[in-house]
């Protein structure tokens, strides 16, 4: 019993904490580039991988996954299938991150707002760009996406800037000048990583080596906690009293064991 309690810390620590320090600080956001009268994710560009983000689509995606996805990203518009295979790809190699990046999903409302979003310039690309545009912007509990650029995107695209968004939201903040601040370039370094075919022949050490010190998970010093947390995720995950916070997103946990 002593254990599990601990491990119930822990775990409200990581989901929590999460949630804490990119929830409350707002203003963080994903860019795309347009090229040749083509709207990219900024991530994909960087990483050279817009034109053929790599997803594999022979993979075989869990209905529980899928189903989840659906009650966190309710309007059609989303690629839910797409984003799926993502994640199923990502378990593959680190279940509990998986588990992470959904679970963190399910925290925010996604929401297709029918303007423009101001000018985050968080940016700090070695590209020589033209036409950026700011495509979606998290602050507090929910992330905003501008409805016309979204229309344009294609799925793969549209998928990378969903994961672009979590990912920048789990980020380790750190100090800079003083002021707390989540790394936009690290996180676009991430994005990028995982639609390239290089993520999936690196496989585990790849993706921790990426990961690097900027994230809580795949880090070999933090290895036995998150064994740990892993061990018991079942009777974590399926215990009603530990809901992250309210909503019917966050009932998912109780059926959804990646």
């Amino acid at each position: 019993m002593k254990k599990i309690m601990h491990t119930l810390l822990i775990a409200v620590a990581i989901f929590g904490g999460v949630h804490a320090f990119a929830g409350e600080r707002g203003g963080n956001g994903g860019d795309g580039i347009e090229i040749e009268g083509k709207l990219y994710v900024l991530d994909l560009v960087e990483a050279g991988a817009e034109l053929d983000p790599f997803i594999d689509e022979n993979i075989a995606v869990k209905e529980r996954t899928l189903n989840a996805l659906k009650l966190i990203f309710r309007d059609s518009s989303y690629p839910v299938e797409t984003i799926s295979k993502k994640i199923t790809e990502i378990e593959a190699i680190d279940q509990l991150f998986a588990r992470f990046l959904l679970q963190s999903m399910a925290l925010y409302s996604w929401r297709l707002v029918n303007s423009a979003l101001v000018n985050i310039e968080d940016e700090n690309s070695l590209l020589n760009y033209k036409g950026l545009k700011q495509l979606a912007i998290r602050r507090n509990n929910s992330i905003m996406i501008d409805r016309n650029h979204w229309s344009v995107l294609d799925d793969k695209n549209k998928t990378a800037l969903i994961f672009h968004e979590i990912l920048y939201a789990m980020i380790k903040p750190e100090t800079v000048d003083g002021i707390l601040a989540q790394d936009s370039v690290k996180t676009r370094e991430v994005t990028g990583y995982l639609f390239t075919e290089e993520f999936k022949l690196q496989g585990r050490l790849g993706l921790h080596r990426m990961l690097g010190t900027h994230f809580a998970l795949g880090i070999e010093e933090h290895a036995p906690l998150f064994t740990l947390v892993a061990e018991h995720s079942g009777w974590l995950l399926s215990n009603p009293e530990l809901q992250v916070a309210g909503g019917e997103s966050q009932n998912l946990y109780n059926e959804v064991y990646l």
